[in-house]
C-alpha cells in the first residue's frame, strides 16, 4: 500500500470524525460529543507531518495510534454504559467503526512498510 493512501485515508478519516462530532454536538449539546472532533483534529494534524517524506512514516503510526484510542474509547464506552443517551451510544459506535476501519488501512501500511525496509538492508554490511 501507498504512503498517499495511507495519508488521504488519514486526512479523509479527519474531516469524517469532525464532523461527526460537530453534527453529534449540536444534536445532543453534550460537551463529551466533540471527542471525535478531538481525534479529527489531531488526524488532520498528521497532514503536516506527512507532508515530509522523512516522517511519512512516523505521522502515519500517530495516526494508527490516535485511531486505536478511538476505537478504545468507543468501544469501551458503548460496552460500560458510560454514555447518556441513544444518540451518544451510536456517536461512539460511529467513531469507532470509523476510526477502525481508518486503522486497517493505517497498519496494511506499515506492514508493507517493516517488510520494505528489512528486505531492504544488507546481511553482509552488518558484520
Amino acid at each position: 500500500m501507498s504512503g498517499q493512501k495511507a495519508v488521504k485515508s488519514t486526512i479523509t478519516t479527519g474531516y469524517i470524525m469532525f464532523a461527526l462530532g460537530a453534527a453529534f454536538f449540536i444534536a445532543t449539546q453534550f460537551v463529551t460529543a466533540l471527542f471525535p472532533v478531538l481525534f479529527g483534529a489531531f488526524l488532520l494534524g498528521m497532514q503536516k507531518l506527512a507532508s515530509n517524506q522523512n516522517r511519512e512514516t512516523q505521522a502515519i503510526t500517530l495516526a494508527a495510534a490516535c485511531s486505536f484510542a478511538a476505537v478504545m474509547l468507543g468501544i469501551t464506552s458503548a460496552i460500560l454504559g458510560t454514555w447518556t443517551t441513544f444518540t451518544s451510544l451510536v456517536e461512539q459506535i460511529a467513531m469507532a467503526i470509523i476510526a477502525s476501519l481508518h486503522l486497517r488501512i493505517c497498519v496494511a501500511y506499515l506492514t508493507n512498510q517493516a517488510s520494505v525496509d528489512s528486505s531492504s538492508q544488507n546481511p553482509e554490511a552488518i558484520y
